[in-house]
């Protein structure tokens, strides 16, 4: 299980950001800090800052012991702290696998409790792994500490051949999940069983995302559309049930679009009426629907198309 801290200012939003990803998130637990009253707790905050903001005046011992309890239950992959102190509090910095900072402009947030000891403070000052900017709307701040969350508990890497069948079991899983497990979708292509070759050509890339036991739980790759210059397809982009909405997804999708911009300026993909899901994901990400194919490909079931713009051409860039 991953323990990761979310801290802002006060009223920096640290506490709507933990309920948004409490929703995204599957089997994850939340703990509060204001939901408890610590020994030691602070009155005259003011007195606090002058005298050197100690964090370890806060006996926070009940938090510590409720972390320890959802720990040991087994019952959650990731428990998500709304927590101020980041790993400055020494009771609970050794249980903290990741933290993430909102940072919160100050006049949005409308504080001044915490102005004079954060105020221009720089990343080291604030001791957070990740600093997130405040201003972005909520589930823009979500989506972004989900894609860090995703880090802490994936890897994502090219494949291997001794990868093959677990990403052809799960693209086979996926398709028959939704319904399309015939001709004219993935399911009839004759190299699903043989990835690492066919993805070793220029231009061409598949990804693996690999869990914290060492189980591929998706894969997403590019490959040159035939019949459209400089152009890319998105191609096999599947994941378990088990790993949606934990935000490895967007790693998979950085992954390939950022090797899809070191060779082409567009981006193009088909896929299913019924996966609204994934069509969401897509339009996040800029992909524009079109409603005619760019190219003739094998997948003539598949009735929904996008194309995005990639920064620039690789072939003007050599140019």
């Amino acid at each position: 299980m991953k323990i990761i801290a979310i801290g802002a200012v006060t009223a920096g939003g640290r506490t709507s950001v933990v309920n948004v990803l409490k929703e995204k998130l599957p089997r994850t637990a939340v703990l509060h800090f204001d939901d408890y009253n610590f020994h030691g707790e602070v009155e005259d905050f003011g007195k606090r800052v002058s005298e050197g903001a100690d964090h370890d005046m806060w006996d926070l011992s009940p938090l510590k012991v409720d972390i320890e309890r959802i720990k040991d239950s087994g019952e959650y992959d990731c428990l998500l702290l709304d927590y101020p102190f980041a790993y400055r509090n020494k009771q609970i910095a050794g249980v903290i696998d990741c933290c993430i900072f909102i940072d919160t402009p100050l006049d949005i947030a409308l504080t001044r409790r915490e102005l004079r000891e954060m105020n221009g403070a720089s990343d080291e000052d604030i001791r957070s792994d990740y600093v997130i900017d405040g201003s972005k709307s909520l589930d823009a701040i979500a989506d972004e500490a989900l894609r860090i969350i995703a880090g802490c508990r994936y890897r994502i890497r090219p494949i291997e051949p001794a990868d093959n069948r677990a990403v052809e079991t799960i693209i086979r899983s996926c398709l028959t999940e939704f319904g399309a497990a015939h001709e004219g979708t993935a399911w009839a292509d004759p190299f699903l069983g043989r990835f690492s070759e066919v993805y070793s050509a220029e231009g061409s890339r598949y990804f693996v995302a690999v869990d914290e036991d060492g189980e591929i739980v998706g894969g997403a790759g590019i490959g040159a559309l035939a019949g459209a210059d400089d152009t890319c397809e998105l191609q096999k982009m599947y994941c378990l049930p088990k790993a949606r909405g934990t935000g490895v997804s967007h790693l998979l999708m950085d992954a390939v679009l950022g090797s899809a911009a070191e060779h082409y300026s567009r981006c193009y993909l088909e896929t299913l009426e019924n996966m609204t899901a994934a069509q969401r994901f897509y339009e996040k990400y800029g992909f524009v629907r079109i409603y005619e194919p760019l190219a003739v490909t094998a997948h003539f079931a598949c009735d929904v198309r996008y194309v995005k713009e990639l920064r620039g051409s690789r072939k003007e860039e050599i140019n």
